[in-house]
């Protein structure tokens, strides 16, 4: 009785791993798949978090441009701790040396700053068209 369930628990196995070497029986493919599908869309720009503020501070965007702001704080300082967007609910805390990106629109003119969470730093992205 033993041998004969090996074979079939064995059997059961086999036609599983050959069926997921298709695709078959994973839902949204790999983990870079799944990343990727939900990462935010937009021209990516980084942005350090140091000591004295961000860098760059200022970031020239066409009108209505989607930007993907990176943040990375880089100096263990409570006052860049979070980044906000001025005109949004865009609060996010930056974990010290790990990325967060920030999804934002450029306006169709002017700025749209961005600060620390005690709005001592600021940055601005500038619409130039």
């Amino acid at each position: 009785m033993l041998r004969w369930t090996a074979i079939v628990v064995g059997c059961a196995l086999g036609a599983a791993s050959a069926g997921c070497g298709r695709g078959e029986g994973r839902a949204h493919g790999t983990s870079a798949d799944r990343a990727a599908a939900t990462a935010p869309a937009g021209r990516r720009v980084s942005v350090e978090v140091g000591p004295t503020g961000y860098a760059p501070n200022r970031i020239e965007a066409k009108p209505g441009e989607r930007l993907v702001l990176r943040f990375t704080r880089t100096a263990d300082t409570e006052c860049g701790r979070y980044v906000t967007v001025a005109g949004t609910d865009i609060k996010r805390e930056l974990s010290l040396g790990e990325p967060v990106d920030v999804a934002v629109t450029a306006p169709q003119s002017g700025e749209l700053v961005f600060a620390c969470g005690m709005d001592m730093m600021h940055g601005i992205v500038v619409v130039k068209p």
